[in-house]
């Protein structure tokens, strides 16, 4: 049934998926039998996804009106079903209620909770949530830094871009693909186009020291980042095939800003421009509170 549930939903049958759960709760009924959280949780993420989100809270009230409690995943699912129609006051309910439950926020709860106060610039609570999940002790991951960064792109928010770039750096959060695109993006908007390459020649360092050992890193650089031949492109691509994407990103662009005339720092923390985010930091965190 689950199957069944998932492959209509993948092919955005929405009417389906509905009229396809309605048959089953009444056949369940007649049986003196439930269909089970999982069941309404796969429907409720299809909605959710969708961004069907009148129809998610009218399934949420109707499980919750025949005796179905929420567990651990439909609470998230709703959660996120906030951030998609940017209610806050909905949101700390459903998280109030999710704690009296008995079930701890998570990662993807706080993320969700960044969303929500982000769709009313409210990066200074954006930052307060990282640090009331760290304090939960929820480690934070590359996602919840990637919705903050891609909001500040957005606004030209520099001072957080810069924040939350060495707080990665400081929390051994590895960079990807989306931190290096809204790094890189944000100072080209503001015509800082030398200050965008090297963040990008540091980030993506960054990304290949998290993947490969020194050696490994040492011979990658000499055979495909500063490669003169015609044919290092072609090898750095053979990556994509093996499922090694965020190493092509990250060789991609070092090779990138070699070739524009940026020389390659091998130690990405010495950059003059990591340098000055370490040495801004402390001073960030208390401006931007």
């Amino acid at each position: 049934m689950m199957n069944l549930l998932k492959a209509l939903g993948t092919e955005g049958m929405k009417k389906e998926v509905l009229q396809y759960l309605n048959l089953a709760e009444n056949l369940f009924y007649y049986n003196n039998t439930s269909l089970g959280m999982p069941v309404y949780n796969t429907v409720l993420h299809f909605l959710v996804d969708s961004k069907e989100t009148h129809m998610a809270i009218e399934l949420f009230n109707n499980m919750k009106r025949s005796g179905f409690f929420p567990d651990a995943a439909t609470f998230e699912m709703m959660l996120d079903c906030c951030s998609v129609i940017g209610c806050l006051k909905s949101a700390f309910a459903l998280l109030s209620l999710m704690i009296r439950s008995g079930f701890c926020p998570q990662i993807l709860t706080y993320t969700s909770l960044v969303k929500i106060v982000l769709g009313f610039e409210r990066f200074d609570d954006a930052l307060n949530l990282l640090d009331q999940a760290s304090s939960e002790g929820i480690e934070l991951d590359v996602i919840i830094m990637n919705t903050i960064m891609r909001k500040a792109c957005e606004k030209a928010r520099i001072d957080v871009i810069e924040f939350l770039v060495e707080k990665m750096n400081r929390e051994k959060i590895p960079p990807d693909p989306s931190t290096c695109q809204n790094v890189f993006s944000t100072y080209v908007n503001l015509g800082y186009h030398s200050t965008a390459m090297e963040a990008l020649q540091v980030l993506s360092m960054r990304m290949l020291l998290c993947e490969e050992d020194d050696a490994s890193v040492t011979e990658y650089m000499e055979n495909f980042v500063l490669a003169e031949d015609t044919g290092a492109d072609s090898r750095i691509a053979e990556f994509f095939k093996c499922s090694r994407e965020y190493l092509s990103f990250a060789l991609f662009n070092l090779r990138w800003c070699a070739m524009l005339g940026y020389s390659v720092c091998y130690s990405p923390n010495q950059s003059p421009w990591a340098m000055r985010l370490a040495s801004s930091y402390d001073g960030y965190n208390n401006l931007l509170r």
